[in-house]
């Protein structure tokens, strides 16, 4: 499968899905998933949109790792992995795209989400 066909069947799959959302992968034992929103729902170039990189806790609030979104009117990613006070963290403007493959495709190439994932753990600590 290709890395495009493989973005794909990750959008399709949360689009179809009304409780789970696409696992990309396990990394530090965490299993992390994508939460996928498109307003409309069917719209290739939607609205408004958000991709959440997070893993899931049982009995607990699941943990943010990253997340493109277009909740503060222009396209930004929250780099959550980034200490608290970091520039960057909140609202970056550093990538844009206007779909929620473009960042499903920006999250999950070369594995950069397993590299957030550490470095989440080394700003925030993982349970």
């Amino acid at each position: 499968m290709t890395e495009n066909e493989n973005d794909k069947k990750l959008i399709d799959e949360a689009e179809h899905r009304q409780t789970e959302n696409p696992t990309v992968g396990t990394e530090m034992g965490y299993e992390v998933s994508l939460a996928i929103r498109r307003v409309p729902s069917g719209a290739l170039y939607p609205d408004d949109f958000g991709v959440n990189l997070y893993i899931a806790q049982e009995g607990s609030d699941n943990i943010d790792i990253a997340r493109v979104d277009t909740s503060h009117g222009d396209c930004h990613i929250d780099r959550l992995y980034l200490p608290q006070k970091h520039e960057q963290r909140k609202h970056d403007k550093g990538f844009q795209t206007d779909n929620p493959e473009g960042a499903v495709k920006y999250m999950t190439e070369e594995d950069r989400w397993r590299d957030w994932v550490r470095r989440y753990d080394k700003n925030h600590g993982l349970p």
